[in-house]
């Protein structure tokens, strides 16, 4: 079965729920990539005000819609995901880690990021479900996150 690669049956409702999902995706894909645009556009320019210098990676460049990846100066994205975990925010890290050693994303290598920035690199990720009012509430959980780690 399945070509000597994997036995068993095939889960068809799993099967059937992708199709409808897939369906239902593409009877608004374009309004909703640019609703998911405007998101990332609010997010963006809510970033200056929150006090800590940042830069947004690929900014200018054609980007998914429903992603955003910022760097923030002098701070480990570590930190950063720490503090948002505890008031109820999930984002990744740009940097991974290896035997003790923060390494940066080999993309934002390849990208000559200023590693300045490139250390506290977190990428957020939203959907059809976020709304306004979530990107808001994001930004002033981030600038609290960020604030404590100033002091």
């Amino acid at each position: 079965q399945e070509g000597g690669l994997r036995p068993g049956t095939e889960n068809v409702p799993y099967l059937a729920g992708l199709g409808e999902a897939c369906a239902m995706a593409l009877e608004d894909v374009e309004e909703e990539g640019a609703r998911q645009a405007r998101l990332r556009e609010r997010l963006e320019n809510g970033l200056g005000t929150i006090g800590r210098p940042h830069m947004v990676f690929g900014l200018g460049a054609e980007r998914l819609p429903g992603t955003l990846m910022a760097g923030f100066h002098h701070v480990s994205a570590g930190e950063i995901l720490s503090g948002l975990a505890e008031l109820g925010v999930g984002a990744s890290g740009g940097a991974a880690c290896h035997a003790g050693k923060t390494r940066f994303s080999h993309v934002l290598e390849a990208m000559r990021a200023d590693k300045g920035y490139a250390g506290g690199a977190i990428r957020f990720s939203f959907g059809r479900g976020v709304e306004t009012g979530d990107m808001d509430e994001l930004l002033t959980r981030l600038a609290r996150v960020l604030t404590s780690l100033n002091d």
